[in-house]
């Protein structure tokens, strides 16, 4: 419908339905009339009653100063506004802004122009309510009104810890929407986005209070940031140059899909609490780049299975906790459940056993083993005690005798670096929970003792079938690649010795008889082969070590030395 209106700057639209309207307002003269999308656009919904709650009252930041706020309210069915103001602990609101036919809001606490405090607080959360009014009446009355928070500031928000979290709330073949924390010194927070292959951020521009729908490429990663910003960010050329170069910025990744998503790659109990003797446990996992939800599925664990299985609240968040519907003592199996608007992913859901108790574990570890080491550092595992949630790792101080601490791990594995090489290392690892560390004094000690090598490269193993030598030993082939030069080989004294992971000695040499096979002492060859007998230990796990020593029998300190997993 077109309508020319000669008056300059009011017009009654007289309307006989209820229908909600768009309004735009054309500016036109004797030359001509603006480009329809050059007009003033409004959306207003005719009403004969006070503004109504089934619409929302739209606040966007415009500045925030450290004396002031500039706000732009908006109800499709209001005339006038007012707004109240409180610290965010504070139960006591002050009446800021009372009944003005305006959709921009300016506040301004200094001298006596309003009732409140002489000066907002830089560095204090305020929260400012809004209600929208008509001729009718006020929100007021339905005791109903939209709020924000903010804090005074006279800076830009620190970008790098602004935003916390970004979340994702729907996925769908090409688009996807985002949401995040509200940060109250933003006025409107910069998109950037990015296929992970791409190393170039595209960048959007929003006054959304804390969520964004953006468009994509089909079956697509992104990577996306949301970096908050006010009226002060394009005068912080720091900020610019953190922008520019930083990694450090909050991001997830997304991928747009038409499929159920994956199941996560981490999934642990991150906290025990006692809730009133009952038991409260806090969930944890990594996002996975297409679910927009998850939830936790439990069931008792049974000599004869599973148990009912209990579905918990869905979540958007990498994390939740879990009180309700646990009894005390009981062995639980969790699982990790993860959606989007397509389904659910329930064939491969990540799992965990978990028996949730008050006290402190009464176990030890079990089946500890190494399972990767290096020169200067031991990657250890073991299996996992259901009533810890977490592990801490000791070392032995081998001149105090006393065990040190070294860390805490969530998992069953733990990485201990910067150790010494050539010395044996004593580990102790205790199950632990929120209530305390199992005492490893009582029972087992579940010690770990590693040796670190000096110089270890690697090597793949080819084992011949024969037999040779008596039922007792075999031989090895081990074939060197890219490490060694058949030269080194050749100008050394070789020594094989054996170390057992569960044993308190130090490694022990071994009688062997050595071949060198396919020799070729060349600078250029860095591939050859050894052969050497093995002797068979029985109830061995651990490593043998083929050492090079100059031919002078007086070094002390080998020239390398080749770790081989015992398989």
């Amino acid at each position: 419908i077109v309508l020319t209106v000669n008056s300059i700057s009011s017009y009654i639209l007289t309307q006989t339905s209820l229908s909600t309207l768009t309004i735009i307002i054309i500016a036109n003269n004797n030359w001509g009339a603006q480009p329809i999308e050059r007009g003033a656009k409004i959306t207003v919904s005719p009403t004969n009653s006070i503004p109504s709650v089934l619409f929302e009252t739209k606040i966007i930041p415009i500045s925030i100063q450290k004396s002031s706020i500039q706000l732009s309210v908006f109800h499709p069915q209001a005339t006038f506004y007012s707004a109240i103001v409180r610290k965010i602990e504070s139960d006591e609101w002050s009446t800021v802004i009372d009944s003005i036919a305006n959709t921009v809001i300016n506040i301004e606490c200094f001298g006596t122009l309003v009732p409140c405090d002489d000066n907002f607080f830089e560095g204090i959360v305020y929260e400012i309510c809004v209600f929208a009014e008509n001729q009718f009446g006020s929100q007021k009355v339905l005791n109903y009104s939209n709020c924000i928070n903010f804090s005074p500031t006279d800076s830009s928000p620190n970008i790098l810890s602004s935003i916390k979290s970004i979340i994702i709330v729907d996925i769908t073949f090409k688009q996807f929407t985002i949401e995040w924390n509200y940060v109250p010194e933003a006025t409107n927070y910069l998109i950037q986005s990015r296929i992970s292959s791409s190393s170039t951020f595209l960048d959007s521009i929003t006054t959304n209070l804390n969520t964004t729908t953006i468009s994509a490429k089909s079956n697509a990663l992104y990577e996306i940031r949301v970096i908050p910003q006010n009226n002060f960010t394009n005068k912080t050329l720091d900020n610019i140059i953190i922008l520019q170069n930083s990694k450090d910025i909050t991001s997830i990744f997304v991928k747009t899909t038409k499929n159920i998503p994956e199941s996560t790659n981490l999934f642990q109990i991150k906290n025990v609490f006692n809730q009133n003797n009952s038991i409260l446990i806090e969930f944890q996992w990594n996002y996975v780049s297409t679910a927009s939800f998850y939830f936790i599925r439990a069931a008792e664990v049974t000599e004869y299975g599973y148990g009912e299985w209990i579905d918990f609240p869905e979540t958007s968040f990498n994390s939740i906790n879990i009180s309700d519907g646990l009894n005390l003592n009981i062995l639980y199996e969790f699982r990790l459940i993860s959606g989007n608007r397509f389904g659910i992913n329930q064939t491969e859901p990540i799992s965990l056993k978990f028996l949730p108790t008050l006290d402190v574990p009464m176990i030890p570890i079990t089946n500890q083993n190494v399972l990767q080491i290096s020169n200067t550092s031991v990657k250890m595992g073991w299996d996992p005690v259901f009533s810890a949630h977490l592990y801490k790792v000791e070392k032995l101080n081998s001149s105090s005798r006393i065990y040190e601490f070294m860390g805490i791990t969530y998992e069953t594995t733990f990485t201990a670096k910067n150790l010494i090489s050539e010395s044996n290392v004593r580990f102790r690892i205790s199950p632990g929970n929120t209530f305390g560390f199992y005492d490893s004094n009582l029972l087992n000690l579940s010690n770990i003792i590693i040796s670190p090598q000096t110089n270890i490269f690697t090597g793949d193993l080819t084992f011949n079938n024969s037999n040779t030598f008596s039922e007792y030993t075999s031989i090895i082939d081990v074939v060197l690649k890219n490490e060694i030069t058949m030269c080194e080989i050749e100008n050394s004294r070789i020594q094989v010795s054996v170390f057992d992971v569960q044993s308190t000695s130090p490694p022990t040499e071994i009688p062997q008889s050595i071949e060198i096979v396919d020799i070729n002492c060349s600078e250029d060859i860095y591939q050859g082969k050894l052969r050497f007998k093995r002797i068979r230990v029985p109830e061995f796990y651990g490593y043998y070590y083929i050492i090079l020593w100059d031919d002078d029998n007086n070094s002390t300190t080998p020239k390398k030395t080749l770790q081989i997993i015992e398989r």
